[in-house]
């Protein structure tokens, strides 16, 4: 598990670090300048521009960038620096100086990118985890210029902390892109969030002896934790203690919906799968799956509204669903009923892709597109739910928890049923989970088994027969009991 603290509790952790004279400025330069000599190596066997820039903001990150240019001069390497900032860091420079490292000031440079231009390795130490708000200017000019051509030319780019421009805000979109980020103690929430966490590359954490301490701001889950988490079924276990799914889903308009959702549910591994849904969508699930029952009777958790397209019979069973003091999964038609159900006892988990996301809020998709974890966090507030917000990367927000996220997936997930997929496990998960809770056992908090969940589907894509090309979502549903079967091997 991948765990991002935000930039104050880093620095709170560092303090005392720092009053004990601990040189974790020095520590971090060396980590980047060894980082920056292989690179220098590597692209010299490669036969490529291996000049290096340091770009030099004020603050701690660029004093990490003038230290890290007086060790690569230290390692016989001739970096060059660029001074952005009228107050650098005075022993950083100082050092830097004594080494022989050139130095050169932003105002005295005509042509910012074509100077850049001229090397081959950027190192990005303008900006990082101290940054409080958005970029002002000329640094936001400086980043926007370089970041152009950065785009134009064939630049390494190694960025200390962040890249500069981000520090906690996964929002935050004028950065340069980097091909590598090396940061210290922790990840930020932007290096592990949309849409900041496509512009860091690859990432490297070097801990120098820093101990965080509280409770994470994000969370990603990935394999391991899917094998350690996912309730697995036990000697005694009957079909009521391993969990009981209700799926009201599909219509006449989109039959499929219901079957994908309910073969989905099933694969997931809970005792009984009930479907409450349409009695036309009923007669199509029996024969392919007989093992459902449709009569009604008790259930732990679940999901209302895929393949349907809202109104007042959705409205009311996502009432009376909630009222059984349940977690109730809320997907496609049933979304638009969210604002009318009566939340008086159960657990609402939304599932919206990010147009309807922005429909749920009344804003435009292109600014949900660009801060899913903003908007995710005002639809979990507004409406009193779990947010599980379906993009480019899956980001789960519930109050007072540390936002979930997933391992990127495969980008053939794209494609029609995914999300009915996704809601049959999901359904399913939280019913296991529930059966547990209602054990007696501690279980964890329903983001993170939303973000278990999103682990089982994503990893479902492996045992799809087409995979690793376009698959289909029926292969996806078939391909969720493989997955899990593997997790649970020992």
């Amino acid at each position: 598990m991948r765990t991002a603290y935000t930039s104050e509790a880093i620095r709170t952790a560092e303090a005392p670090l720092l009053a004990d004279g601990v040189p974790l400025m020095r520590r971090a330069a060396r980590a980047i300048a060894e980082r920056a000599a292989a690179v220098v190596s590597e692209r010299r066997a490669a036969g490529v521009n291996a000049e290096v820039l340091v770009l030099v903001g004020g603050g701690n990150n660029g004093g990490d960038g003038l230290w890290a240019a007086y060790e690569l001069a230290d390692f016989g390497l001739a970096p060059r620096v660029l001074l952005a900032h009228e107050h650098p860091h005075a022993e950083g420079l100082a050092a830097a100086r004594g080494a022989g490292v050139k130095i050169d000031q932003l105002a005295d440079v005509d042509d910012v990118a074509a100077y850049a231009g001229r090397f081959g390795i950027w190192l990005d130490a303008l900006a990082g985890i101290g940054l409080s708000g958005p970029l002002s200017e000329p640094l936001a000019g400086l980043i926007d210029a370089l970041a152009a051509e950065r785009e134009r030319a064939e630049t390494f780019v190694l960025a200390v902390d962040c890249p500069s421009g981000l520090s906690d805000d996964p929002g935050a979109s004028l950065a340069i892109r980097a091909d590598e980020t090396i940061t210290f103690a922790a990840l930020t929430p932007a290096l592990l969030l949309p849409p900041a966490c496509r512009l860091i590359g690859r990432v490297r954490v070097e801990n120098l002896g820093i101990e965080l301490v509280g409770a994470p701001a994000a969370i990603e889950l990935g394999a391991v934790e899917l094998r350690a988490s996912f309730p697995r079924a036990r000697h005694l276990d009957h079909k009521y203690t391993r969990g009981v799914v209700g799926i009201d889903a599909g219509s006449e308009t989109y039959p499929g919906a219901g079957l994908l959702a309910t073969r989905a549910a099933l694969a997931a591994g809970p005792g009984m799968v009930r479907f409450l849904g349409e009695e036309g969508v009923a007669r199509l699930i029996i024969p392919a799956m007989p093992e459902v029952v449709t009569a009604p009777g008790r259930i732990q958790a679940a999901l209302i509204g895929s393949g349907t397209e809202g109104g007042p019979r959705i409205a009311a069973a996502l009432a009376d669903f909630l009222a059984r003091d349940i977690p109730v999964v809320a997907d496609a038609g049933a979304l638009t009923c969210v604002s009318e159900a009566a939340r008086d006892r159960g657990a609402l988990i939304l599932t919206p892709h990010l147009g309807e996301l922005a429909t749920l809020l009344g804003c435009e998709r292109a600014d949900v597109e660009a801060d899913p974890v903003r908007y995710a966090r005002q639809a979990a507030e507004r409406f009193d739910a779990v947010v599980v917000a379906k993009g480019p990367e899956t980001v789960i927000v519930e109050a007072s928890e540390p936002i979930v996220t997933i391992p990127p997936a495969s980008p053939y997930l794209a494609t029609a049923g995914s999300g009915d997929v996704l809601a049959g496990v999901l359904a399913a998960t939280l019913a296991q989970f529930a059966a547990r809770a209602e054990a007696g056992e501690t279980v964890p908090a329903l983001s993170y088994q939303a973000g278990i969940a999103a682990q089982l589907h994503a990893s479902a894509v492996a045992h799809c027969p087409s995979a690793p090309g376009p698959i289909r979502a029926l292969d996806l549903a078939a391909g969720i009991a493989l997955a899990l079967g593997a997790t649970m091997e020992p």
